[in-house]
């Protein structure tokens, strides 16, 4: 009898004890946010290395905020949700050398085919619809571009990504 109520109690404590260890793991789980998916597409037709340079850039900072993916900036059937569009045009100085860029950049956010009715959203995947696109333009000296880049990389993380972050971080509490 003294066994047998020596075994209830243990295995009542055991019982309990697991049980609050689930329940705090449980409670300590973190939800991992679904990440933003980025294409990035840069134009600049007089220079490679340039165009090379921009386009590392961009994708570098957008990488240093944790949760951007970049993803392939096709334009039909495309993965993005957010598009980054650069165009750059060379102004030469009198001795034939590039000395500025003429710099235009474009931010576009798809919206979601869900958005649609059924027998539309086919045509919204291979045709994304767009939000009105922001944009700046501006001209940059060579020397200046990666620091205008990480500006401009910083205003799209403002005005598109922020929000959203900001929205989950509400909605998870």
């Amino acid at each position: 009898m003294l066994e047998n109520r020596y075994f209830t109690v243990m295995l009542i404590l055991l019982v309990l004890l697991t049980g609050g260890i689930l329940i705090k793991a449980d409670s300590q789980i973190q939800l991992v946010s679904p990440k933003f998916k980025v294409a990035v597409s840069v134009t600049c037709e007089e220079n490679l290395s340039h165009r090379l340079q921009v386009d590392g850039a961009i994708k570098r900072e957008l990488r240093s905020f944790g949760d951007v993916q970049i993803v392939g900036n096709d334009i039909s059937d495309g993965l993005w949700e957010y598009f980054i569009d650069v165009n750059l045009l060379e102004i030469k100085d009198s001795y034939g050398n590039i000395s500025l860029y003429a710099a235009s950049y474009s931010f576009y956010k798809k919206i979601p085919i869900e958005h649609f009715a059924p027998h539309w959203q086919e045509f919204y995947r291979k045709y994304p619809a767009i939000n009105i696109p922001r944009g700046y333009t501006g001209a940059v000296g060579i020397q200046k571009l990666e620091q205008q880049l990480k500006a401009v990389t910083a205003d799209f993380d403002k005005e598109y990504l922020q929000h959203v972050r900001d929205f989950r971080t509400r909605s998870s509490r």
